[in-house]
This record gives C-alpha cells, structure tokens and sequence, in this order.
C-alpha cells in the first residue's frame, strides 16, 4: 500500500504550534507520526529526506519519506520554517511513533542561535543523542530505557534474537509496553543484576516477561 504525499489526512495531523516552554529558542519538533497505522508496525524507517539542514520547509511539499512494512507515505509540514537540525538520518531504521527526526526553526538567522543553545542544553531535544550512522540496528542498551516506547525497542532486538520463541508472546508484550504497563516496567527495572548497577540479566528478563504474558492470558479467559 502507498500512502500519497499531501494527503488532506496526514497534513492535517502535521501541524505544530512553536515551542515556547524550553530553554532553546522558539521551535518545533518534526515528529514521526502517532497515529494507529505507525503504532501497530514495527521496522519504520526513514527512506529519504527532501529537505537539508537550513533549508525553507512549508506547506505543498514532502520533508521526508517513511517506510513500514505495509506502506510508504511521506511527511509534509503545514508550519513555514527553516530546518535547523536532522537528528534521524535517512536510512535510519526502527524509527518509532513519536520520535524526534528534526527541529524547525521560525527565521533563517534562528538556527545559529538555536544549535548553540542545543549545545548547552542538549537534554532538551530526546534525540540529540541518536546516532548518526546509516541505520539504527544497534544493539540497545536497556540502561536508557525510560518508559513503554523504549522498551519496545529492547524486545524487539531480543526477539530478533530469538529470545521469545512464540510469536504470540511477543506480539502481547508489544501491546502491554505500548500501554507503560507498570508491571511490565517493573519486570524491566528488576532485572538488573544489582540496585542501580547497569549489568541486565537478559534471561531473567525473558522469563519473567513469559511468566506476565501467562498472566494476562489467565486475566482474559
């Protein structure tokens, strides 16, 4: 399936009011979007930017170009800027609903002013972090988890694994870590070999993740 370009549906679920409330100059976050057809798919990966750094963004035109496995549908902004920063390369895999893939600026001469604000204040923007290689297959450090999408990420790189031998057990974990299910996070926090330490026990993790998915399934007879 492929998903238009400028569509009215996806235009109009891309407008941003600016972003006062940060100690970085006035701007908006590009995000991927967190709409029911992204939140479903896993492997979203962003094919192509049309844009680059410091380039005029608006209305009637793609920014970027997003691939899942079901469809392609590119993203446009209704706000007219500039684009200061990219933080998700093209090429970049597992991009997940709501990340982060760049920041608009009102005015060209904002960008300076901005990035150098960035620089001092980096934990503003989630993504500032990311890496800049071509993908983002990675291994992820379950140390930076912070919340359900993040997990996502850890399950997914231990299914890849192999770590979960039933399709079906994945796919309810997915839908328990898209829901920050405490006790799921709670599964999580209690797997690291020692209190605050960063060492994680993978297999205890596993099994005690098989052991909650049982548990839901008795809760839903």
């Amino acid at each position: 399936m492929f998903l238009r370009r400028g569509s009215k549906p996806l235009s109009s679920l891309l407008g941003r009011r600016w972003c006062h409330a940060s100690k970085l100059p006035q701007h908006i976050k590009f995000r991927l979007m967190d709409i029911e057809f992204t939140q479903v798919m896993e492997g979203s990966k962003l094919v192509k930017w049309y844009k680059k750094e410091g380039d005029k963004v608006g209305p009637g035109g793609p920014l970027c170009d997003i691939e899942t496995p079901e469809l392609i549908f590119g993203m446009e902004s209704d706000d007219v800027g500039y684009l200061a920063k990219i933080f998700v390369p093209e090429g970049a895999e597992n991009v997940r609903p709501n990340q982060v893939l760049g920041v608009i600026v009102p005015k060209e001469t904002d960008i300076p002013p901005f990035l150098q604000a960035l620089a001092e204040n980096p934990t503003e923007i989630e993504e500032y972090k990311t890496p800049t290689s071509s993908t983002q297959s990675t291994p992820v450090d379950p140390a930076t988890v912070t919340d359900g999408s993040d997990l996502l990420r850890v399950l997914s790189h231990l299914n890849k694994e192999g770590a979960f031998s039933n399709e079906s057990d994945y796919k309810v974990l997915k839908s328990l870590a898209r829901k920050n299910d405490a006790e799921l996070l709670r599964v999580y926090s209690g797997s690291f070999l020692a209190e605050g330490g960063a060492a994680f026990d993978k297999d205890f993790f596993v099994e005690n993740c098989l052991d909650l998915v049982e548990e839901h399934a008795n809760d839903q007879q």
